[in-house]
């Protein structure tokens, strides 16, 4: 096996190269942007063998004249997608296993969406929050900013809406201004506020509550390298029976997004929420972050005003998303 890096100015070129250098039957290894995102990094890979034989077999000065043919190895799909992960700033190894869930759909008629759906759902997993009465307590975690109170604001309003009565805990006493932001909206839902001091009272909180068919839990923002932060999560998520939601904005910087939820993971959560998609238009962090943990997608929000739904992430959702590169051009 054969391996050669290209570096071009464009996908377009550095597809060209590796055609010129390796001939059709190459197979793209990784692929990364530089320098800013100005310079795009191939790496691709050619069985030794077969390269030296086809060297053997150099078409004519008149053959080289002969229109172009399309490569079979590396349809224009494959650089399609190629081109979509590019935009996003999808890490390579990200980029290498949607290219190798990719592979079996060569050759198909399904469009561009469609196939990104599939290779989506094969690499993805997916898996909503509830829609009805559950008695698994929702615990709301992220970065500082990430949307954790808008977001239970809004899971709040629609539950209200659906003829649900939801039960509201704040965590949040740290940050000035956490409780009482949380506060107005259930004042206006006719929701009493319940504030906890630390995650040892959580238990004795639940078990406080008269009957009610949503827990939802407020917490503070959490710096992954506060070990008391880290900590004090750990504890609140321990508690049997809750269910972490990883509240993300949906761009960001791809590595230290799959970092984040690493240590958000490793300290309980079980699904992320993407936040601020409405104000996002490269998606990389969020495909990084969800590939590297293996955690499910449940519902988006893509709008800052508290009585606009949730979206359910779907794949067909997803690849909508970044084929479009903005959510206010896909359909739910």
């Amino acid at each position: 096996m054969r391996l050669k890096t290209f570096h071009a100015s464009s996908m377009v070129e550095a597809m060209r190269q590796v055609r010129e250098a390796l001939g059709d039957d190459a197979i793209i290894v990784s692929s990364r942007t530089e320098n800013g995102g100005s310079v795009v990094r191939l790496t691709a890979a050619i069985d030794e063998d077969e390269h030296m034989d086809r060297a053997a077999h150099q078409p004519s000065e008149t053959q080289k004249d002969a229109p172009f043919s399309k490569p079979t190895s590396i349809p224009d799909a494959g650089e399609e997608l190629i081109e979509i992960l590019l935009r996003h700033g999808t890490p390579a190894a990200v980029t290498e296993r949607f290219l190798s869930a990719a592979a079996p759909m060569a050759g198909t008629e399904n469009s561009m969406e469609e196939r990104l759906a599939a290779i989506l759902s094969d690499v993805l997993s997916f898996k909503p929050l509830p829609r009805g009465p559950s008695p698994r307590p929702l615990v709301f975690t992220g970065l500082p900013g990430a949307g954790k109170t808008l977001s239970i604001a809004r899971f709040a309003t629609q539950a209200v809406m659906a003829g649900l009565k939801p039960a509201v805990i704040s965590a949040d006493t740290i940050r000035a201004g956490g409780t009482e932001q949380l506060e107005a909206f259930t004042r206006i839902l006719k929701i009493k506020l319940m504030t906890i001091e630390d995650p040892d009272a959580l238990e004795d909180a639940l078990a406080a509550i008269p009957a009610a068919d949503l827990f939802l839990i407020d917490t503070p923002g959490i710096n992954p390298f506060n070990a008391d932060e880290r900590l004090m999560l750990r504890k609140l998520l321990s508690l049997p029976g809750c269910d972490g939601i990883l509240v993300m904005p949906g761009s960001g910087d791809p590595i230290e997004a799959a970092e984040n939820a690493q240590t958000f993971l490793d300290l309980g959560v079980s699904r992320i929420m993407p936040t601020r998609l409405d104000i996002s238009r490269r998606f990389g962090a969020l495909l990084a972050a969800t590939e590297t943990t293996r955690l499910p997608l449940c519902d988006a929000s893509a709008s800052p005003k508290v009585t606009d739904p949730f979206i359910e992430t779907t794949p067909k959702y997803l690849a909508g998303l970044l084929a479009a590169g903005s959510p206010l051009e896909v359909s739910p």
